[in-house]
C-alpha cells in the first residue's frame, strides 16, 4: 500500500518572525513562502520591503532546494551568478523535511557573511520548532502545569537557538508581595515589558511573581531591563526594588532546555530568604 506524505504544516506567526530575522540580519526586501514536499506554493505568507518575488526556476533557490542548505551568491562566486537573490534559506524540521523557504533580495552587502547568514539559518530553525515542534514544551508544561503554553514554547524554542548558535536567552522573575500597594507595582510591571518578551503573571501564591522570558538577550540586557523597570517604579511610586520588598531572580535559558532550573526558579519566588525578606538571586 502506498505510504502518504504528511502535509506540510501552514507557517503560523510568520510576519513576527521575519520582522524579528529582518532586525537581527538586517534584510531590507525578503519573502517567506511555504513549501509542499519540492515544491515551493506561490504565495508568501510573509514578506518585508518592497518588492520581493518568487521565481521558481533561480539557480539558488534550486540550489536551496535540492542541498536543503542556504545558497548565496558569494558562496558561488560573487555577482556572476544569474539570480534576483542575494541568498536562499531552508526553513527545515529536524534535518531534512523542508518547511518553507526565505529568499533575500536586498540586504547591505557588509552583512552578507557567514556569522550573519549562520544567524540567519539559526533563526529559522528556531521559527521551525514553533511550527512542528509544539511537543518541544511537553517537558515544560509536564513540570510546570499552569505555564502558558507559549512562555514553554518560546522557552523550548530559546533553549534549541542557544544549543545551535550559542545565543543567550535570558528569564527574569519578580516576586512581589500580595499586599495592595504591591499589586499596584505588579500591575504596572506586567504592563511595561518589551514587545518582543513574553509575561508570565502568577498571582495567588504567597507572591505575586511575573515570570518575564527575554528572548536574545544576555546578562548585559537583562540589567538593562532590571534597571528600567526599576527607574519605572521609583518615578511612578517612590521605591526601588529594597524599598519595595520586590524578590530579583534570573536565569540564562538553558541549552538543554530543560525545566527543572525553571521550576526551582519559580519555588525560589514562592517564599522569602532566611530573614523574611524577598531574597535576589541567580540560577544557573
Amino acid at each position: 500500500m502506498r505510504r502518504e506524505r504528511a502535509p506540510t504544516p501552514s507557517l503560523t506567526a510568520a510576519a513576527p518572525m521575519l520582522q524579528l530575522a529582518a532586525q537581527a540580519c538586517q534584510l531590507e526586501a525578503a519573502a517567506l513562502y511555504r513549501c509542499d514536499g519540492e515544491r515551493v506554493l506561490p504565495e508568501a505568507v510573509a514578506t518585508v520591503g518592497p518588492g520581493c518575488r518568487l521565481d521558481d526556476r533561480d539557480p539558488l533557490l534550486r540550489r536551496c532546494l535540492q542541498t536543503r542548505q542556504l545558497a548565496h551568491r558569494r558562496s558561488d562566486g560573487g555577482d556572476g551568478v544569474p539570480s534576483r537573490y542575494l541568498a536562499v534559506a531552508p526553513v527545515l524540521s529536524g534535518p531534512d523535511r523542508l518547511l518553507g523557504v526565505l529568499v533575500v533580495e536586498r540586504m547591505p552587502f557588509l552583512a552578507l557573511h557567514h556569522d550573519n547568514l549562520a544567524l540567519l539559518l539559526a533563526l529559522l530553525g528556531y521559527y521551525a520548532d514553533g511550527v512542528e515542534h509544539a511537543a518541544a514544551a511537553r517537558a515544560v508544561e509536564d513540570a510546570l502545569p499552569d505555564c502558558p503554553h507559549d512562555f514553554a514554547l518560546d522557552y523550548a524554542r530559546l533553549a534549541r537557538l542557544r544549543r545551535d548558535a550559542g545565543i543567550p536567552s535570558t528569564v527574569i522573575a519578580l516576586a512581589f508581595g500580595t499586599d495592595e500597594h504591591s499589586a499596584d507595582w505588579f500591575e504596572q510591571t506586567v504592563r511595561s515589558h518589551r514587545a518582543l518578551d513574553l509575561a508570565w503573571p502568577r498571582e495567588g501564591g504567597a507572591q505575586r511573581v511575573l515570570m518575564t522570558l527575554m528572548p536574545l538577550a544576555d546578562t548585559e540586557a537583562a540589567t538593562g531591563y532590571l534597571l528600567r523597570i526599576e527607574r519605572m517604579l521609583q518615578a511612578q511610586f517612590g521605591i526601588d526594588f529594597e524599598r519595595g520588598r520586590i524578590g530579583v531572580h534570573t536565569l540564562p535559558v538553558p541549552a538543554d532546555g530543560d525545566p527543572e532550573p525553571l521550576r526551582r526558579l519559580l519555588g525560589r519566588c514562592g517564599g522569602g530568604s532566611a530573614d523574611g525578606r524577598p531574597g535576589s538571586g541567580h540560577d544557573a
